[in-house]
Formats: structure tokens, sequence, C-alpha cells
């Protein structure tokens, strides 16, 4: 049986990360500057709390632009990067969902409907890698 995703299908999918990445690139841009003070001043909201912004942003934009440019260029790694940045994600918002007492509201069940829909389009290009 030859299992095969198709090279555009993956270089879509590596489009749609690009997408993500650019997405996240103002806010990386402006959560740096604050960092520095240039924007505000980091103790007005508190240090700690613009640490966490950062390194939340810089995740999020990196796994997305390190995604975008593994799965254009068709190479393993970058389905390794995509599956995993979506899984975490996956994680992060389930765990938002338990702590909440188990009821999803639409505005919470959404961004993990997405990050599950994500993971199932990647399934096809994992599976034609691994074959």
């Amino acid at each position: 049986m030859k299992c095969i995703a198709e090279p555009w299908m993956i270089r879509l999918l590596g489009a749609m990360y690009g997408v993500v990445a650019t997405w996240f690139a103002p806010a990386m841009v402006l959560a740096v500057l604050s960092l520095f003070g240039l924007l505000l001043n980091p103790r007005v909201i508190g240090l700690r709390h613009l640490l966490v912004e950062v390194a939340t942003v810089s995740f999020q934009f990196g796994c997305a632009a390190l995604a975008s440019m593994g799965l254009w260029r068709l190479r393993r790694w970058g389905l390794g990067v995509a599956c995993a940045y979506n899984l975490v994600w996956a994680g992060v918002l389930a765990m938002r969902g338990f702590e909440s007492g188990g009821s999803l509201s639409l505005q919470d069940a959404m961004p993990l409907a997405l990050v599950l829909l994500a993971v199932l389009l990647l399934l096809p290009a994992v599976r034609s890698a691994t074959c």
C-alpha cells in the first residue's frame, strides 16, 4: 500500500503556519519593546507578568516560524515541530478547561477545536513521512 501526502498539501500547511507566525510577529515586537522599557514601564504591570508574556509569545512565534520553514521545505523535522507545537497548545487549552470545572465555553472550546483540527490535517503528512 502506498501512502503519500501530496507536497502541495504539506506546503499549504507550511503557508498556514507562516500566517500564524506573521500573526504573532507584532506581539513579539511589542513584548520585547515592553521588556526593555521602551514601550511602557515594566513596573506598571509587573516584570513577572511581562516575562511570562514574552516567553509565551516567543514560543508561539518561534515554533510557528520553524514549523512553517520545515513544512515549506518538505523536511521531516518540520512535521515534528508542527505536531509538538499543536500538542503542547492542545494540552494547555485542555488544562484550562479542566481548571474551569470541566465545562468549556464556546470561547474556550474553539481554540482547542482548531488546534486539534490542525493535528488532524497533519496526520496524512506524518503518515507519509513514516511509511
